[in-house]
């Protein structure tokens, strides 16, 4: 009786979707980006075990199992955003070099 209590307040607490109650965790989060939202973003389908990328009117570009999708994460928060462009900050003084120069060089 007390497990079955524990259970289903788990069961619900723990559900991604707290109307229906039977949605796995993990499985709501969507995300619309790009250009006047073209592209989607969604864990969704196959019940939040993998990210799935759209195009405007879901047609579906790729999808990926969720360890994929997290080495593809780590490698745009950690490889490209942190360490190749100083979290933005390496491209903004490299094109503030570069305004500089291309100045001297229309100066002479």
């Amino acid at each position: 009786m007390i497990l079955d209590a524990i259970a289903d307040w788990m069961f619900v607490y723990l559900s991604g979707d707290k109307k229906r109650h039977c949605v796995p965790p993990g499985s709501e989060p969507t995300l619309l980006f790009g250009e006047d939202g073209m592209y989607t973003a969604t864990t969704y389908n196959n019940d939040g075990f993998e990210l799935w990328l759209a195009y405007t009117g879901w047609k579906w570009m790729a999808h990926y199992q969720a360890e994929e999708a997290r080495q593809l994460a780590w490698f745009i928060l950690w490889d490209w955003w942190a360490k190749a462009t100083w979290f933005g900050l390496k491209r903004k003084l490299w094109y503030w070099a570069l305004h500089v120069r291309c100045e001297q060089n229309n100066a002479k």
